[in-house]
Formats: C-alpha cells, structure tokens, sequence
C-alpha cells in the first residue's frame, strides 16, 4: 500500500498494471500556483505568465499536471518543457 498523488495511479492503469484505489486523501489537489512576491503586481492571471519559467517538481508530475491544467483552462495549447535551469528543478513550457 502507497499514498502519493492521485496520477500516479492513471499512469499504472495506462500501463496495465493492476492496482486499487482505497482512499483519496483530499477533495482538492494539494497544489497551489504561486508568484515571487516582487511579480505580484504584474502576475495576476495565467495569460500573465507568458514568456515567465514556471518550476515544477518534474515533467509529466502533479504539479507539471496543475500548470498544464491551468494553461488549458485559459486556452493555451500544452507545450513541451524546455530544459531545467539553476533556478527551478525543472522548468514547465513557457507561455
């Protein structure tokens, strides 16, 4: 038995491999977007992002998910990540 993030298990279905579902741990995804405190006058809504670096925990992770997410709900295609940095694990796509 394991506990994690939900997508974890839609990639082990995606995969074929057998698994059960006891419990989810929260009605909401524990994630939140958030911006360096000297950017929130001029980020204030996912269209703003475009052109910002965006870090997640790794490509293809929940939080990676929450950002493509976000992107497609104000109608953005999702974009391949570009390659990491010094400043962030990894980098989500660029708007």
């Amino acid at each position: 038995m394991v506990t994690g993030a939900f997508e974890h298990t839609l990639r082990m279905q995606a995969k074929g491999q057998d698994f059960i579902a006891v419990i989810e741990l929260g009605r909401y995804p524990g994630i939140a977007l958030a911006v360096r405190k000297e950017c929130t006058d001029k980020l204030k809504t996912i269209a703003d992002l475009k052109g910002a670096k965006i870090g997640v925990t790794a490509p293809g992770s929940s939080t990676n998910m929450i950002v493509w997410y976000l992107m497609a709900q104000d109608g953005h295609q999702r974009l391949q990540p570009k390659e990491p940095d010094a400043t962030a694990a990894h980098a989500a796509p660029s708007l």
